[in-house]
């Protein structure tokens, strides 16, 4: 075959590429070697072949070369926070309130256990540690629970179910009428744990039976001697802690 051959490399694809040139002919393109069929015509000089310029396939495109990928964030950059429910965020506001007051009230390293949520109240459950009488280095952990009010206003240590509490005042209502009805009074020293015993006995109202061994009434107290509690009537007295047993089987009075 006549001709000039002149080798051109196509730097866009990167595919080299022959053209021979005849003095009778215009240039033509050689395919790409990797199509064998238009290749194998090049070489052989076809006669319809003359002046038809032959276009190498695409590249194909390597995978991942033009990939976009997504840039990971710096190491200034916060990861977002997700977003609360309502009740996670009244719950939180809640704890938030109770844990401040543990803490000044006194107690240390102060950990909020629940927050539950009930129709009328939270419910919120607690732990702390108090300093014990070994010293400030023993902490003994504590549990507690309060109450809050769901706008958060007003909280207690001590719930109660109303219907059961009416139930309890009301037997204990009856049985203190009962015994002032039977004349019955009790003489008490203040701050004694005897005291503190027989007003536990006799319940919620029994401090409408007290007369206290204070100053105002220390006549009528030594009147009766100088041991406490010491329970009078119109039969008799009677000393000591009386449990509850004794006012229903000595007196009459039930609670």
């Amino acid at each position: 075959m006549s001709g000039r051959k002149i080798v051109i490399w196509v730097l866009m694809t990167g595919v080299a590429t022959t053209t021979w040139a005849t003095p009778n002919s215009a240039p033509m393109v050689a395919p790409n070697p990797a199509n064998s069929l238009n290749h194998e015509r090049a070489a052989a000089g076809s006669p319809g072949m003359a002046g038809t310029q032959m276009l190498a396939p695409a590249p194909t495109p390597t995978p991942g070369a033009h990939r976009q990928t997504t840039p990971a964030p710096g190491p200034g950059t916060a990861p977002k926070k997700a977003k609360l429910s309502p009740a996670d965020e009244r719950a939180n506001r809640i704890a938030a309130k109770v844990r401040l007051f543990l803490q000044l009230l006194g107690e240390e390293e102060v950990k909020i256990t629940s927050v539950r949520e009930s129709p009328v109240l939270f419910e919120v459950k607690w732990q702390a540690k108090q300093p014990t009488s070994k010293g400030a280095a023993k902490k003994k952990l504590m549990n507690g629970r309060m109450w809050v009010t769901l706008d958060g206003r007003y909280m207690t240590r001590r719930a109660v179910k109303l219907a059961a509490a009416l139930k309890v005042y009301r037997k204990q209502r009856k049985f203190v009428d009962c015994l002032i009805n039977r004349g019955l009074r009790v003489l008490l020293e203040p701050g004694t744990k005897g005291t503190a015993k027989q007003l536990k006995e006799v319940g919620a109202f029994g401090q409408e039976l007290v007369i206290w061994c204070d100053k105002a009434h220390k006549k009528l107290c030594d009147l009766n001697g100088t041991t406490y509690p010491r329970w009078i009537w119109p039969r008799g007295s009677r000393f000591g802690v009386l449990p509850l047993s004794f006012f229903e089987t000595q007196v009459g009075c039930k609670r």
